[in-house]
Order: structure tokens, then sequence, then C-alpha cells
């Protein structure tokens, strides 16, 4: 409501995507939002594509991107932001800064 000209999206690992529709009124969410999943590096394929398919069925707008992800789990990025320099693509470092969503 407070960007109604934007369009936004919940971005997740394959780790998140294999167990989202065992949350709390998922169903409810992707009616809301569209959704962005990229594989980690150790996703099971197989796991990962049945889930998505199954979402996708349920409802979910799903964007799947190729690029793989590293395994760091984005809990251990917020405790310790400095080292997520080295996790997370440049352009998105330093948007993070320059926003002051999070700071070094």
């Amino acid at each position: 409501k407070k960007y109604p000209d934007k369009d936004f999206a919940f971005v997740m690992g394959g780790d998140m995507l294999s167990t989202f529709d065992l949350w709390y009124r998922y169903e409810e969410l992707i009616k809301m939002i569209d959704f962005i999943a990229f594989k980690r590096v150790d996703t099971n394929i197989e796991i990962f594509k049945s889930k998505a398919e199954y979402l996708i069925n349920k409802g979910m707008k799903l964007k799947i991107k190729d690029e793989l992800i590293t395994n760091t789990a984005s809990s251990a990025i917020r405790k310790d932001f400095s080292s997520a320099k080295k996790f997370l693509p440049k352009k998105i470092f330093e948007f993070l800064i320059e926003r002051g969503i999070y700071s070094e």
C-alpha cells in the first residue's frame, strides 16, 4: 500500500522453497506476491523442481533463476554483514549499504 506503483517479489533459496508449503497460511501468501527462487550450490535439483512444480500448481507465481547461490544463511549475513561482501554480488551489497538497509 505504501508503494502502489512498485512491484515486489519474495526472494528465497532452494532450501526455503523445499519447505515453503509447511509455512503457516502459505496459500494466502502465494496470492499476495510473486516469488523468485535461486538454487543453492547443494540443492537437490529433483526435489527443487518437484516442489516448484507443486507450488506453481497451487497458484504461486514463481520465477526460477539459474544462478547458484552459496549455502550461507541470511541469518548469518545479518549477524555479520561485513562478511556478506564475499558472498553477495557487488551490486546487491552496494545497494544494501547505500539504502541503509545494512551497514558494514
